[in-house]
């Protein structure tokens, strides 16, 4: 604001048609294409590369000319008509316990299509589109039915003819990003009760994948709403983590574990803040009245009496302050 020098430029793929913010430093654009991005500006500093600047939290069926906020509700417009979105409520959706959460995990590899990209019958196929620049860096490879599934490093599935070693489908799962390179790299394909679905996890989102019309279900977790943590086929279920419930109860369970510590540390403080206070609040001068009472009793002068009882008052009174400070922090330290 006081040089109007640009600080951080953000190129969207698509034209800004609505911009909205929230006092918490999050900047809600709404583009044409149907998508709208989180931006988190807070912390930008010039010169510094942020991988982590914003992301999609929300697509629309299609794209849009316009869209506003209505009792909580998204509207988005699209030509003459005017799309209502809500957040309901999943009836099949059953909050466990973490320690519950193992009756979901499984270890029987079965239930996982395996990573086959330097298999003797993959591999080859995996080569020749490379040598024609139709696939880049591969993540995860596996013949399903007929053909071969390809997961490339650039956020693309491809759906692969494996006798023309040409690429019939392809549907993009995420947009790639710069920081992608290392978060890309934890791959893991689940089955599903469907033979014709699967669900591609990375890190913490999945995807539900239909392989036979080569289109996405659902978009399964993202850092706003919760976390993808695992998946039963035995139960056909999806297991979600709310990461910042998970932080609260982290926190609570370590204030239950440490409730002494805190409890002292509390009454430390307010012990050392009551006595610089009431030093503060005599201005130093408690012991003035005292000590010039004294010393004109042996014989000093009033004058000088005062002088030296306001001196020696106020140098007790600074190491008092001083004392309290430096045990109160000493006390803390030992306790914890």
């Amino acid at each position: 604001m006081n040089t109007g020098d640009i600080i951080y430029e953000y190129t969207f793929p698509s034209s800004i048609i609505n911009i909205d913010y929230t006092e918490a430093g999050q900047i809600l654009v709404t583009l044409e294409n149907g998508k709208e991005y989180m931006l988190f500006v807070n912390g930008i500093e010039k010169g510094e590369k942020e991988k982590s600047v914003g992301a999609v939290i929300h697509e629309f069926a299609s794209e849009i000319d316009a869209s506003a906020w209505y009792n909580d509700d998204e509207l988005a417009v699209s030509g003459n008509v005017v799309y209502r979105y809500q957040d309901l409520t999943n009836e099949s959706c059953e909050i466990i316990e973490e320690e519950d959460s193992l009756i979901y995990q499984t270890k029987d590899k079965n239930v996982k299509y395996s990573d086959d990209t330097k298999s003797k019958k993959i591999k080859p196929v995996i080569e020749k589109l490379q040598e024609k620049n139709l696939v880049s860096s591969v993540f995860w490879s596996h013949k399903i039915g007929d053909y071969v599934f390809v997961f490339g490093r650039d956020g693309i599935l491809y759906k692969v003819n494996k006798n023309s070693d040409g690429i019939e489908e392809q549907i993009t799962i995420k947009e790639k990003k710069e920081d992608d390179a290392e978060k890309s790299e934890y791959v893991v394909v689940w089955k599903t009760q469907n033979p014709d679905e699967i669900l591609l996890q990375n890190q913490n989102q999945a995807w539900l994948i239909n392989l036979d019309k080569m289109e996405i279900r659902y978009e399964i977790g993202d850092d706003v709403k919760g976390q993808f943590a695992g998946y039963s086929q035995k139960e056909n279920k999806v297991l979600m983590k709310n990461w910042l419930e998970e932080k609260v109860d982290n926190a609570c369970e370590w204030c239950k574990e440490h409730w002494k510590e805190i409890l002292i540390t509390v009454t430390i403080v307010i012990g050392a803040v009551l006595a610089i206070v009431a030093v503060v609040a005599t201005g130093g001068m408690a012991l003035v009245p005292l000590l010039t009472m004294t010393l004109t009793t042996f014989g000093v002068s009033a004058g000088l009496a005062t002088t030296i009882a306001t001196i020696t008052s106020l140098s007790v009174a600074s190491i008092a302050i001083l004392s309290a400070f430096g045990s109160g922090t000493l006390n803390i330290i030992d306790t914890w």
